[in-house]
């Protein structure tokens, strides 16, 4: 192979973070223990190109790896191993059983570097070393100057166009190639997301070196694997943003925001081609790589090449048989052309050490991967379970109600115990398998936040609390689109200019702050401004501007009820319309898109102080305490995460206000629904003295839902009704219960939207 293979490990480089050493140390041995049955395969079946492919990925996956982590020893020993099979797939070297050990041996000898990655000089790698460069020596020279792609530009390195020639043909055997693209997206978002947080790190701290390094790898990494995979053009165009960051490293050129917003924009177009990477002609590259070429210091249509990138010194070694730059194969080498015997050689094992150490948990034992919908069978089984608990728990307290007290109904009450419990633990263990960090979210704000502050031009701090806080992997999915509105709003309407802050006496620099944090079984997200705030009369006003409300309801309505108006649909109080916001679309959208989710946003803001947006949302969403009532003998579950608390009220204490029936509830009066009318039940005439009502509540709003029975709490799995019945109203779902009947699951958000807003009048004339 014609790649150099430590071009981007700086000396003595070495990730700290265990956690993705032990991500390498888990992926490297399951594709070790896969390449030793290939191997066995190709030694019956040495003309199988398409396996001799496989294995060669294999080991350069490993090697690329390990060279972007900084393992030098591995890097450098799994590159000659991989120079002897891009020799034999190329037909270079016959497949003999005299090779078959070697490589074998190499795959062995991998095996005991990786298994002592903290210190790799503990593995004596001298005599393997010496057999690969022996054999590489004795084959034909491998031919490093194929004609390069006409897409190409003549200014690529040498190095680049012989990878570039890797692009495997339509014959070559490649049927897993899909599977090797996707891997390949995965891995180059992962490294997008991490790049987005340094470049705007970079920003404020240009001199740091260090965060230029690790800038500057993962686009040579994406580069390199593009480059392997044969995407010409995205290995073209990160080429050339690999030089603009190697000159900003060696300090050939200085971090402007010129560049920066250069280098930003083309990490924006990076992710335009894994958008469109089997199209990737679609994807427009001229005019960024004009602005690219333009910092390199020479015109787009200049044939000169541009100026190589300076050499980054290897990790010194102190083994013998490392070389400090590996031998350049293209280099022909007088050589014995006899024939070369090579015996198998016993795995290297790594000297004793003085002191014993400690002994440490093999990553591969702890860690496994596992399909997601795995995770999704999983939970539909606990989701089961629960149902078949509920079922048995029925059934006992039936028993105990029929026979009594007995020796035989105490056993299956102890019983009925041990399965609530053993429900329970599976449960919340299944739950934690589908949990993820809402980092993953909230990763995607500061590059926003920085492309808006530079738009509106304003002056914008940033701070993110609770990255590690975790959500289910549904509800995570789903919440991305409704913070981004907020934090756009935020930006746009809540900061005011620098000019403005300073004359009210505040800093220039305005605050935005992220929060995530669990409360109770909910996980709670915050985002607050310190802007200028809102003010509740100026939005009552546009809300009665749209007909939202009448004039009169000016006395009514408190502060945060004027608020909850720019949750209604084409609510807008922007001057202007722009690019950002202005067009009367987005939180509407916010506040469907969190009820969805069974979640609830609250608004909570001061005039000249700023605003905060609380956003409560479930842990998961498929299984979740519900309570069961019921209308007109049916039974119906309404999820708990909407039940603000639930009252029994005598006609008595019922009010009639403006044509409506309201409750006096803590100093406010909150109308009242009855659900029976709103599932459209013939209404009858109310023989009942007393009242059972339900407050439920989204934001500031509060409705009192009348029904004619409270049975009480209870998990539910929710379950789907089907593409059939995906246009009713009103109805989220359907959950089975313990004696086997189906028990609708009311959406409360359709409910409430159904109702409309309906004024809560406070007793006091201000907000309770």
């Amino acid at each position: 192979m014609s790649e150099d293979i430590a071009d981007d490990v700086p000396p003595g480089f070495i990730i700290e973070d265990e956690e993705i050493v032990a991500d390498f140390i888990v992926e490297a041995n399951e594709f070790l223990q896969q390449l030793d049955q290939d191997l066995i395969k190709l030694e019956q079946t040495p003309e199988d190109l398409e396996l001799l492919n496989s294995i060669f990925r294999a080991v350069h996956t490993i090697k690329g790896n390990a060279s972007f982590l900084g393992f030098a020893k591995l890097t450098r020993f799994t590159h000659q191993l991989e120079n002897v099979l891009d020799k034999l797939r190329s037909g270079d070297m016959a497949v003999t059983p005299d090779i078959m050990d070697l490589v074998l041996e190499g795959i062995d000898t991998m095996r005991a570097l990786i298994e002592n990655l903290t210190d790799e000089s503990q593995v004596d790698v001298t005599a393997t070393m010496q057999k690969l460069s022996h054999v590489l020596q004795a084959a034909a020279p491998i031919s490093l100057a194929p004609t390069p792609p006409a897409e190409l530009p003549a200014d690529l390195p040498p190095v680049l166009s012989a990878e570039i020639s890797a692009e495997p043909a339509a014959d070559s055997g490649f049927d897993d190639m899909d599977e090797i693209i996707d891997d390949f997206i995965v891995e180059a978002n992962e490294l997008l997301e991490q790049l987005d947080r340094d470049l705007l790190t970079l920003e404020k701290t240009p001199e740091d070196l260090d965060l230029l390094n690790s800038i500057f790898r993962p686009v040579h990494t994406i580069k390199g694997n593009a480059s392997f995979l044969g995407f010409t053009k995205l290995t073209r165009f990160t080429h050339q943003l690999e030089n603009v960051l190697d000159k900003l490293r060696s300090g050939d050129m200085a971090v402007t925001p010129e560049i920066m917003d250069t280098i930003l924009d083309g990490a924006d177009k990076i992710k335009e081609f894994f958008r469109n990477l089997r199209q990737e002609d679609s994807v427009e590259i001229d005019e960024l790589l004009a602005r690219v070429q333009a910092h390199l210091g020479f015109k787009p249509e200049s044939e000169t090449p541009a100026k190589p990138a300076p050499a980054v010194k290897p990790v010194a070694s102190s083994d013998p048989a490392m070389p400090v730059n590996p031998p350049a194969l293209s280099t022909p080498v007088a050589v014995d052309k006899a024939p070369v015997a090579v015996k198998p050689a016993a795995p290297a094992k790594p000297a004793a050490s003085k002191a014993p150490a400690a002994k440490r948990k093999d990553p591969e034992d702890q860690t496994i991967r596992v399909d997601v919908e795995r995770l999704d069978a999983l939970m539909n089984l606990a989701g089961e379970l629960v149902i078949a608990k509920n079922r048995l728990q029925q059934f006992t307290h039936r028993f105990e109600d029929l026979h009594g007290e007995s020796e035989l109904i105490e056993s299956l009450m102890l019983t009925t115990s041990l399965v609530n419990y053993v429900t329970g633990q599976f449960q919340e263990a299944v739950m934690k398998t589908r949990m993820l960090p809402i980092r993953k979210v909230f990763s995607r704000v500061p590059r926003m936040v920085r492309d808006l502050a530079r738009d509106t031009k304003k002056q914008v701090a940033l701070t993110m609390e609770g990255e590690d806080t975790e959500l289910d992997k549904s509800v995570i999915e789903h919440i991305g689109d409704p913070l981004v509105h907020i934090i756009r709003n935020a930006v746009d309407h809540g900061l005011e200019y620098p000019h403005e802050r300073l004359a009210k006496g505040k800093s220039g620099e305005g605050q935005v702050t992220l929060r995530a944090f669990s409360e109770g079984n909910y996980i709670v997200i915050e985002i607050r401004d310190d802007g200028r705030g809102m003010d509740p009369q100026k939005i009552f006003k546009k809300a009665v501007e749209k007909g939202l409300a009448a004039p009169e309801d000016v006395m009514r309505l408190s502060d945060a009820e004027m608020l909850d108006f720019i949750f209604a649909p084409g609510f807008s109080t922007a001057e202007t319309v722009s690019n950002i916001s202005g067009r009367g679309v987005g939180m509407n959208v916010v506040k469907e898109n969190i009820m969805k989710l069974d979640g609830l946003i609250e608004i909570h803001s001061a005039v000249g102080e700023g605003s905060t947006f609380k956003i409560q949302l479930p842990l998961t969403m498929a299984i979740v305490p519900a309570l069961l009532v019921s209308v007109q003998g049916v039974t119906y579950a309404i999820p708990l995460n909407n039940v603000v608390e639930t009252l029994v009220v005598e006609d008595a204490e019922i009010f009639n206000v403006d044509q409506k029936q309201v409750i006096h509830l803590r100093e406010r009066f909150v109308p009242l629904a009855t659900l029976g009318d709103i599932l459209g039940y013939p209404s009858k005439a109310a023989e009942r003295k007393r009242n059972y009502v339900i407050i439920v509540g989204a934001g500031e709003q509060r409705v009192g839902l009348v029904v004619d029975h409270l049975y009480g709490q209870e998990e539910v799995v929710i379950k789907t009704l089907g593409d059939f019945f995906e246009d009713i109203d009103l109805i989220a779902g359907a959950t089975i219960m313990g004696d086997g009947s189906v028990v609708l699951i009311l959406d409360i958000a359709s409910i409430l939207m159904q109702i409309g807003r309906k004024p809560v009048y406070s007793a006091k004339g201000s907000e309770a």
